[in-house]
This record gives C-alpha cells, sequence and structure tokens, in this order.
C-alpha cells in the first residue's frame, strides 16, 4: 500500500490550519450524507495536510522521535492489538 505524501507547497501556519479544518469539514458532511466513499477521501485528504504541516515545520528526526512516542503511549493503552 502506497502512503501518502506531503504536498511540495510551503504555506504560512495559518493557511494550512484552515486546509486541515477545511477538509475536516467535508469529511464529516460526507459522513453525514452517508458517503462512505467522499468521506474516506476526506480522511486521506486531512491525512495529506497534517502531513504536509509537519514536514514544513518539523524536522524528520522530530517526527520520527514524536511518532514513536505517541505509538508507545498508545500501545500502553490499549489501543493496538
Amino acid at each position: 500500500m502506497e502512503q501518502l505524501k506531503p504536498t511540495k507547497f510551503d504555506v504560512p501556519l495559518e493557511q494550512q490550519w484552515d486546509k486541515i479544518i477545511e477538509e475536516e469539514k467535508e469529511a464529516l458532511d460526507a459522513w453525514f450524507e452517508e458517503d462512505r466513499r467522499h468521506f474516506l477521501e476526506e480522511l486521506c485528504d486531512v491525512q495529506v495536510a497534517i502531513e504536509t504541516l509537519k514536514v514544513h515545520n518539523f524536522t524528520e528526526e522530530e517526527i520520527a522521535a514524536m511518532h514513536e512516542y505517541v505509538n508507545n503511549k498508545n500501545k500502553k493503552r490499549g489501543y493496538f492489538k
């Protein structure tokens, strides 16, 4: 499975947050319309927007360390199989 990639566009932080909020709203609308395909598409768009936010504001090392920290925290909470 191919992972979603961040965009190459480096825009101001406020615009990046606006994009995430816009995509989340579209996902929520699709959920309430019971349009599963559109809902999944919008979730993927949210993920791309978040990945873009991360890569333009943090180093690869910071991101990797935080991913490890969050995964370990969620393992302790029993969220993973």
